[in-house]
C-alpha cells in the first residue's frame, strides 16, 4: 500500500529542485503509482478490484469517526447509481450476495466541499452504525477534469504531501466515482430491487485535515454527513413460499359450488418451502384469509374444523405442510364466483431474517336459486245477504325462499284487475320482500251482487323476481256467497160496513196484501177466505191472481161482497189467508187477517096493511154453447139472490140441479126451471154460470168472463099506512 507521506503525484508536485535524488526517486515512484491509478480508476476494472480510492470490508462511518454523528446536513448526497455491471449471477433470493460495478453519483447542494466520503453497507445493515462492514470510497483527485483537488500542497507545511481524497465544487458537480463492491441482497421496500444503505460525508473549506484513504474521508463535524437508502437497479426476487388453496363442498361438485345464499365450504391449504435458499427452514407465523381472517386465531368466529391451528409450522427446504378449515361462503349468484385469497408468511433463519410470503386463491360458485313466493287471500265478510254488496279483500304475499330478497312486481286479480288501481286499494308495487319469510299485505274492496246461493271466486296472481331476473308466480283465491233473506208478506182485511141491521145485509170486504221483504219480489198466488172461499171467485170480487209485489212495500188491494146474516148481537168473523212465492222460489210464511161484522138489533114496529108482499116467480135459466169447436160443461149456476141453483131448497119447483156437470154440444143449449118467492119490487136477480171445456176447469179452460143473465119482476107496492 502506498504511503502518502512518501510520494508525490503529477503536476501538483511542488518539491524542491535542489533535492534531485529524492526527486528522481519520487518520479519513479510517481510513475508507478500513476500506472496503478490508471488501471484502477480510468480503465475497466480487472478482477473486480478497486483502486486506492475504494476500500472494501471496513468499519462503517460512525465507528471510523469515533463519536456519535447526527448527519443533519444535506450538502452532499448519493443521488443515483448508474452504469451498473453485475459481475456474478446476481441476486437469487433475499440474503444472497451480488458483486457489481457502478458509477455512484454524488450531488453537491453547496458551493464547495472537501475530502468527500461515501460509505456503502455490505451486509444490508445501516451504513452509519452498521453491525457489519461497509465499503468506503472517495472521488479521485486527479486528473482535472473530471476530478478535483482543492487542497494541493497546503496540506503540509513543507508543501511535500498531497491530499488524495477528492473534493467537489459547482463546476465539478456531480461526481460519480466507479466502485466495485459485494453486498447482501436486501429489498427493504419490497419493490424487488436492491436497496443499498449509504452515508456521504464532507469537510468544510478551510479544514486542513490530511486525508489519504477512503476510511479517513469522515465528516468534518457530527452534522457534516447525510445517510439514506438508495434503490439500485438489480433485481432481488422476493423470498417466496408456494401456497395452494383449494375448495371442496359437501356434496362434492365440480367446480365447487353452493346454492345461494351460501353454505359451508371446506378449504384446503398446502404450503411448500420451495427451497430457493438451500438449507434454510421456514418458520411459518401467519396465514390470513382475506375473507375469513386469521387461520391461526383459535377465537376466529368465522372458522370451524380448523386444523391450521395445530399443523406443523416449521417447514424445511422442499417440505410441504397442509391444513384445512371450514367457513360459510355467503353471497348472491350475481357475486359468483366467490373468491378468497389466503396469504401465508414466515421468516427464514438468516440474520436479519427474510420475510417469505405466498398467496393463492380459490373460487366457489354461488348457484342461482329460483325465487319462491306464496299468496294468501282473505275476504271479509265471507257472505252477504241478497242482493250482495261490497266485500273487503286482503292479499298477503310471502317470500318463502331463504336464498335472497325478491321484488314483488304485480298483483293482478282475474275479476278486479290490477290491484294497484282497484277500489279503495292500499296495494302498490314494487315491494321488496326480504328472504326467509318477508311479506307484504294490502287490501281492496270489490262489489258482487246476485241471487241467494250465487258465488264468485276471484283469483289474485302475484309475480315477483329476484335480482338475477328469475320470476316466480303464485296465486290464491277467495270465494264470496250471497245468502238468502227470508221473504215476508202481511195481509190487512177490512169490512164495510162493520155493522148491519138484523137480519143482515151485504158487506164489502177489502183485502190488502203487502210485501214486507227487503229484497225479494213476492208473487201472491192464493187468497182464501175462511168463510167465502177463493176470493178470485167470490161475489162481486175484484181479486185476481197472480200478483207481483215489489220488495220493501209493494202491495195490491181487492174487494168482494158477501151477505152477512144473523140475529141481533150475532157476529161474523172471517179470516183471509194470503200465500205466495218469492223470486228465489222460496215460500214466505202465509199471512192472514180477519174482519168482524156485527148484526145490530132493529127496534120492532107494526101496522096493518094488506098488500101483495111477495109473489112466486118461475124462472127459466138457459145456458148456450157459443163455441164452434167443442162441447162445454156446466160447472155451477149461482143466483146472486137465491144462491146455488144446484142445491136450492125450499122451493116448489127446481130442476136446475139436473144441469150440474151437464154437457152442451156445439151450438146447442140446456135449460132448467125454478120457482122463487120475490118480496121486493122491482126485484132483479142475476144468475152467473161457470162453464168449462172438456179440458178441465183449470184457468184457461173456463169461460171468462163467466156468462150471466138477469131478470126483473115488479108488483104493486104496499099501500102506505094511514096517518
Amino acid at each position: 500500500m502506498f504511503n502518502r507521506r512518501d510520494v508525490s503525484i503529477g503536476s501538483h508536485d511542488k518539491t524542491d529542485p535542489s533535492t534531485s535524488l529524492r526527486d528522481g526517486w519520487r518520479l519513479v515512484i510517481v510513475a508507478s503509482f500513476l500506472a496503478i491509478a490508471s488501471l484502477s480508476f480510468l480503465a475497466p476494472q480487472s478482477g473486480y478490484a478497486n483502486g486506492p480510492n475504494v476500500e472494501n470490508n471496513v468499519d462503517c462511518m460512525q465507528t471510523l469517526y469515533g463519536k456519535k454523528l447526527n448527519c443533519s446536513a444535506n450538502d452532499i448526497s448519493l443521488a443515483a447509481v448508474k452504469d451498473i455491471v453485475v459481475l456474478d449471477d446476481g441476486c437469487a433470493f433475499p440474503g444472497d450476495t451480488v458483486t457489481f460495478t457502478a458509477n455512484f453519483e454524488l450531488l453537491l447542494t453547496a458551493q464547495e466541499r472537501h475530502d468527500i466520503g461515501l460509505f456503502l453497507s455490505e451486509d444490508g445493515t445501516d451504513a452509519l452504525i452498521g453491525e457489519g462492514t461497509c465499503t468506503a470510497a472517495t472521488p479521485l483527485y486527479d486528473p482535472d477534469p473530471p476530478w478535483l483537488d482543492l487542497d494541493g500542497t497546503n496540506d503540509d507545511p513543507d508543501g511535500l504531501i498531497q491530499d488524495t481524497c477528492g473534493d467537489i465544487d459547482a463546476s465539478h458537480n456531480p461526481l460519480a466515482p466507479e466502485i466495485t463492491l459485494t453486498v447482501v441482497c436486501v429489498d427493504l421496500n419490497h419493490d424487488e430491487k436492491l436497496d443499498l444503505s449509504n452515508c456521504s460525508s464532507w469537510r468544510q473549506p478551510g479544514a486542513n485535515e490530511l486525508c489519504i484513504s477512503p476510511t479517513e474521508a469522515i465528516p468534518g463535524a457530527p452534522s457534516k454527513c447525510r445517510c439514506g437508502t438508495i434503490t439500485v437497479d438489480i433485481d432481488v426476487p422476493p423470498a417466496t413460499i408456494d401456497v395452494v388453496k383449494t375448495a371442496r363442498t359437501n356434496p362434492v361438485t365440480t367446480p365447487p359450488s353452493v346454492d345461494e345464499p351460501g353454505g359451508p365450504v371446506t378449504f384446503d391449504v398446502e404450503i411448500t418451502n420451495n427451497g430457493i435458499d438451500p438449507e434454510n427452514p421456514l418458520d411459518l407465523n401467519s396465514c390470513i384469509d382475506n375473507q375469513f381472517g386469521d387461520l391461526f386465531d383459535a377465537a376466529n368466529p368465522l372458522l370451524s374444523d380448523n386444523s391450521c391451528l395445530t399443523m406443523i409450522k416449521v417447514v424445511g427446504e422442499g417440505d410441504t405442510v397442509t391444513c384445512h378449515f371450514t367457513a360459510d361462503v355467503n353471497g348472491n349468484a350475481l357475486d359468483s364466483p366467490h373468491n378468497d385469497i389466503v396469504t401465508c408468511s414466515g421468516t427464514d433463519q438468516r440474520v436479519p431474517p427474510n420475510q417469505l410470503t405466498g398467496s393463492d386463491d380459490a373460487d366457489v360458485l354461488i348457484l342461482d336459486v329460483d325465487p319462491d313466493i306464496s299468496v294468501e287471500k282473505e275476504v271479509t265478510p265471507a257472505s252477504l245477504p241478497e242482493p250482495g254488496g261490497v266485500f273487503t279483500f286482503t292479499v298477503t304475499v310471502t317470500n318463502d325462499s331463504d336464498a335472497e330478497n325478491v321484488t314483488l312486481n304485480s298483483l293482478i286479480d282475474n275479476v278486479y284487475g290490477d290491484l294497484t288501481a282497484a277500489t279503495d286499494t292500499t296495494c302498490s308495487v314494487p315491494q321488496t320482500l326480504t328472504k326467509s319469510g318477508g311479506w307484504y299485505s294490502c287490501g281492496f274492496t270489490g262489489e258482487f251482487l246476485g241471487i241467494p246461493g250465487a258465488t264468485e271466486t276471484d283469483t289474485v296472481t302475484a309475480v315477483a323476481t329476484d335480482d338475477e331476473g328469475n320470476e316466480d308466480t303464485a296465486t290464491a283465491n277467495a270465494t264470496v256467497l250471497i245468502t238468502n233473506v227470508p221473504s215476508s208478506i202481511t195481509v190487512d182485511k177490512t169490512a164495510n160496513p162493520t155493522n148491519v141491521d138484523e137480519p143482515g145485509a151485504n158487506v164489502t170486504f177489502t183485502v190488502t196484501v203487502t210485501n214486507t221483504s227487503t229484497t225479494d219480489v213476492v208473487t201472491i198466488t192464493s187468497l182464501i177466505d175462511s168463510i167465502h172461499g177463493d176470493l178470485t171467485v167470490a161475489n162481486e170480487t175484484t181479486c185476481s191472481l197472480p200478483q207481483d209485489l215489489a220488495a220493501d212495500g209493494g202491495s195490491f188491494s181487492c174487494s168482494f161482497v158477501a151477505l152477512v146474516e144473523g140475529n141481533a148481537g150475532d157476529t161474523e168473523t172471517d179470516v183471509v189467508t194470503a200465500s205466495g212465492v218469492d223470486d228465489d222460489e222460496n215460500y214466505p210464511e202465509d199471512a192472514l187477517d180477519s174482519a168482524t161484522v156485527t148484526i145490530d138489533d132493529v127496534d120492532p114496529a107494526a101496522h096493518l096493511t094488506k098488500t101483495v108482499t111477495k109473489m112466486v116467480v118461475t124462472y127459466v135459466v138457459e145456458v148456450f154453447n157459443d163455441s164452434a169447436v167443442e162441447a162445454v160443461d156446466v160447472d155451477a149456476l149461482v143466483d146472486d139472490k137465491f144462491g146455488d141453483l144446484f142445491t136450492l131448497v125450499g122451493v116448489s119447483v127446481n130442476d136446475c140441479n139436473l144441469l150440474d156437470g151437464a154437457s152442451i154440444p156445439v151450438g146447442e143449449s140446456v135449460s132448467c126451471t125454478f120457482d122463487a118467492e120475490v118480496d121486493t119490487t122491482p126485484h132483479t136477480n142475476t144468475v152467473t154460470g161457470t162453464v168449462s171445456d172438456d179440458d178441465g176447469d183449470e184457468p184457461g179452460n173456463v169461460v171468462t168472463p163467466s156468462p150471466e143473465a138477469s131478470a126483473t119482476v115488479t108488483f104493486d107496492p104496499p099501500t102506505p099506512p094511514a096517518p
